[in-house]
């Protein structure tokens, strides 16, 4: 599980011709952000892993990101840091583009 300091959030809305609602998550890779029980304790901390949900230790964020699933993650460093880039999805809209409709007729004219 991918796990750092969350250093932002960009969330987008859409209502064009489909109702879309996706999240970017930046963060710092940090070894050291959970304590020994595994429980979140900066209130910036943030993990997941892809196909996932994303945990935050901030509630407010986590309430908001509920329903959202990790459609993207990647990694990079730089010479300072490691950092990790989440890109989430509602499952509304996942679960919509899923589905296929097929439609079968016998009428003829």
């Amino acid at each position: 599980m991918k796990q750092g300091v969350l250093t932002s959030i960009d969330l987008n809305f859409s209502n064009q011709s489909s109702i879309e609602k996706t999240a970017s998550i930046s963060a710092v890779a940090a070894e050291h952000a959970f304590d020994f029980k595994g429980t979140l304790y900066p209130p910036d901390a943030v993990q997941g892993d892809l196909s996932g949900s994303i945990t935050i230790a901030d509630s407010g964020l986590q309430t908001l990101l509920d329903n959202f699933t990790i459609t993207e993650l990647s990694l990079s460093q730089d010479s300072k840091s490691k950092k990790i880039k989440y890109k989430l999805q509602d499952n509304l809209s996942l679960d919509l583009e899923s589905i296929i409709v097929l439609l079968r007729s016998n009428f003829s004219l």
